[in-house]
């Protein structure tokens, strides 16, 4: 299954991905037309794309590029004949950082695409199943022995961190103590 993935603004993110994790080609621009054309070009089986909700205190003059790719995507794919899907935006965040390094995906100075990329495995693995494929498997059990031993370490770092204020408040008690034995001795 070929999915073409949208994070849709002023600067659009994009990619193309066999399933279950086969990057094509991704990118990010403002040419939103283009973008649109070279995804269709793929002939992808579905296109997914980040669903927009306007955001509370914008002003209503704000220019909103989303709503017009969205409004030209669905256009474009059903004069394609290309299934359309919409995402909430919190769908990606289940597609962590971590997972698109141990993929490969990892898309460096480019976080639209990476958020496009985000959509599309999401998609992939959680609507359509591929979340059971031994590559995504591998990928998953890894991001977890990865943020296991993170943990080992921030605790191990947080216990050093605490033994050290404890040592630390002991040797000022006892630096004080003295000082104030000798200043009674003085006297």
């Amino acid at each position: 299954m070929r999915v073409a993935a949208i994070d849709p603004g002023g600067f659009t993110g994009y990619c193309i991905i066999d399933a279950p994790v086969t990057l094509i080609e991704s990118g990010q621009g403002s040419e939103r037309a283009k973008i649109l054309a070279l995804c269709l070009s793929y002939e992808p089986d579905v296109v997914v794309v980040e669903d927009f909700k306007p955001q509370a205190g914008l002003p209503e003059w704000s220019p909103l590029p989303a709503p017009k790719v969205i409004g030209a995507l669905e256009e474009l794919c059903e004069r394609e004949g290309v299934k359309l899907v919409t995402q909430v935006p919190a769908m990606k965040s289940r597609i962590d950082n971590t997972i698109l390094q141990i993929a490969n995906l990892w898309q460096r100075g480019r976080p639209h695409a990476n958020d496009a990329i985000r959509h599309a495995l999401y998609y992939l693995w959680f609507k359509q199943g591929y979340e059971h494929a031994e590559e995504v498997q591998r990928i998953l059990k890894q991001r977890v022995s990865l943020v296991k031993a993170r943990r080992e370490e921030f605790h191990t770092n947080e216990s050093l961190a605490q033994s050290r204020r404890k040592l630390l408040r002991v040797a000022l008690r006892e630096a004080f103590s003295e000082e104030g034995d000798s200043e009674s001795s003085a006297r």
